[in-house]
């Protein structure tokens, strides 16, 4: 049965953990002006 009660009642993915403290260190500017959110734009673009 699904559930839509809340989406923050869940934990995050492995994956997703990984990659948070992988990268938790590195300063960024935020508000979509760093490398991630490039990399990210350039990916949906090319969808």
């Amino acid at each position: 049965m699904l559930h839509f009660e809340c989406d923050y009642l869940e934990g995050a993915h492995p994956a997703v953990l990984e990659a948070l403290i992988r990268t938790n260190l590195e300063k960024m500017p935020g508000y979509g002006s760093d490398e991630y959110c490039r990399r990210a734009k350039e990916k949906i673009r090319r969808l």
